[in-house]
């Protein structure tokens, strides 16, 4: 009897339940993988909706904003006729991953802050060892002087700012006004735009004067001492075969990499008491 009396107690206990939580709201942060995602009305820029994560199910407020690597917007505009523009979501191998903050009321979590990104923990780093200037493509971290091995990336820029075009893919930007594609002291660098020999004026080869071999610095002269042939500060410094960098990108099928942030291991620097715009790399 009390064998039964004993097993019927801890039956009691495995199956207690609690019927709401002990205080409330609560706040919470959950950084996991996302299953899901909803906007409530598409044609509403201001719509709300709904995200999952790891099976958690969190509603999204009207008016709220999503944070991506380069920039923000509006929750609605991560949808294009109801279809969440992540690429390649769902897809085997490829992660989509969410931090998110805010308060849970009741049984209901509802988000304040969002923050979405892809593989978040991805960095690539490697020698470029090819250049396409007729697609902006490159190489990283394959062999040297040979297109088409190690990873095959272009820079995600859909206005222009550091080389050719690339609309494809817009939310998931390089950053066009803060530089993120970048030496390591912070001078911003670029794809030269032109393979038919000619010179690109916003990304002059001057920038990277060549005795020898690659160049990794460069000390920039004062406006009342360098030349026009001599490197120019005023314009970007372009990317070269031979250089190690740092890159974050999304993986958007066929092979590509859409890179929104690069850093090279380069030594630019302008002349010293020049006054001019400070660019600072953030990771």
């Amino acid at each position: 009897m009390k064998l039964l009396a004993s097993f019927l107690l801890l039956l009691v206990f495995a199956y207690a339940t609690q019927d709401a939580p002990p205080y409330g709201p609560s706040q919470f942060s959950n950084i996991g993988t996302i299953n899901d995602l909803t906007v409530t009305d598409p044609s509403d820029l201001f719509s709300g909706g709904t995200i999952t994560v790891d099976g958690i199910s969190m509603i999204i407020p009207n008016n709220s904003y999503v944070t991506l690597p380069s920039i923000s917007v509006m929750w609605s505009e991560l949808f294009v006729g109801g279809a969440p523009q992540l690429p390649q979501f769902g897809a085997p191998g490829v992660s989509w991953e969410a931090t998110v903050y805010g308060n849970r009321i009741g049984d209901i979590y509802v988000v304040a802050l969002v923050y979405i990104t892809q593989s978040s923990v991805r960095i690539i780093q490697g020698f470029v060892n090819a250049i396409d200037l007729g697609t902006g493509e490159f190489w990283v971290a394959g062999t040297s002087a040979a297109p088409g091995t190690g990873i095959r990336a272009r820079l995600n820029d859909p206005v222009g700012r550091y080389g050719l075009e690339y609309l494809d893919h817009p939310l998931w930007t390089v950053d066009a006004e803060s530089p993120s594609v970048t030496a390591a002291t912070g001078f911003p660098l670029c794809i030269p735009r032109y393979a038919n020999g000619t010179d690109d004026p916003l990304c002059p080869l001057k920038n990277r004067v060549i005795n020898g071999g690659v160049p990794t610095f460069i000390q920039f002269k004062t406006a009342a001492t360098r030349s026009t042939t001599d490197p120019d500060p005023n314009v970007m410094a372009p990317l070269m075969v031979g250089d190690y960098i740092t890159i974050n990108g999304i993986e958007v099928g066929d092979g590509l990499l859409a890179v929104y942030s690069l850093v090279a291991n380069l030594g630019l620097y302008t002349a010293p008491r020049e006054t001019r715009k400070c660019n600072v790399p953030l990771l």
